[in-house]
């Protein structure tokens, strides 16, 4: 009687598909999915805002080795980190997105250093140029 209720808990977790004779697909290979801010053409024109950090964490495990004193702990773990919203975010990198997403940040923030730079020399070029239209105004008759 036993066996027979074991037995039917069993059949109840086979799918539908095996149960029938049918031969499942195999499991496709998992192709890394790349770091997406925005969209990818967005990201690898404009960059993207704040900075990529490595991070070395314990994981409090008693029995671990890095609960033993003079033991490195774990990592480098990589994290992107920006401000968005208001408020301060980040999000988990893989080992391999780490560089191009650094790229990416050192990017955004070249961008920003040539817009404030160009900003600068268009204030420069407006308080220049009303200065010598004042100077000419006061060399006429």
């Amino acid at each position: 009687m036993r066996s027979e209720g074991l037995k039917r808990c069993y059949q109840s977790r086979t799918p539908p598909h095996a149960a029938a004779g049918v031969k499942s697909a195999q499991p496709q290979p998992k192709t890394p999915r790349r770091y997406v801010f925005r969209s990818a053409e967005v990201d690898e024109r404009d960059g993207i805002p704040g900075c990529v950090i490595a991070q070395y964490r314990r994981c409090g495990k008693p029995r671990c080795r890095c609960s033993r004193p003079g033991e490195p702990p774990h990592g480098p773990y990589f994290f992107h980190y920006w401000r968005g919203e208001g408020k301060a975010r980040k999000r988990y990198l893989a080992r391999g997105d780490a560089p191009r997403v650094a790229a990416l940040c050192d990017r955004r923030r070249a961008h920003r250093a040539d817009a404030r730079t160009t900003k600068r020399l268009i204030r420069r070029f407006d308080r220049i140029s009303s200065e010598i239209l004042e100077l000419l105004e006061r060399g006429r008759p």
